[in-house]
């Protein structure tokens, strides 16, 4: 995993936004397919969430198992504030 994705991962939104500032790709998937708003998503960072949706990462992307964002934050203990950002 790229610092950017694990970044992304942990809810490090200031780390998530230097990297972009400095032309980290937004749209960067891991092997698996699972790119950082999925990670963002599947573990409750709301607060990168936001920032990559700002950003302008796409929606459609999927993992390697035909899983969106919207999957992975639905996923994660189902709290909808975890959801809210990808449906606005």
């Amino acid at each position: 995993m790229t610092a950017y994705l694990l970044a992304a991962q942990q809810g490090y939104v200031e780390v998530v936004s230097a990297m972009l500032d400095q032309d980290a790709n937004i749209n960067q998937k891991n092997a698996a397919g699972i790119n950082a708003l999925m990670l963002a998503a599947s573990h409750g960072r709301i607060p990168v969430e936001r920032q990559l949706l700002e950003r302008g990462i796409g929606l459609g992307a999927k993992t390697d198992q035909a899983r969106s964002a919207l999957f992975s934050a639905m996923d994660w203990q189902s709290l909808p504030e975890t959801v809210d950002p990808l449906l606005e």
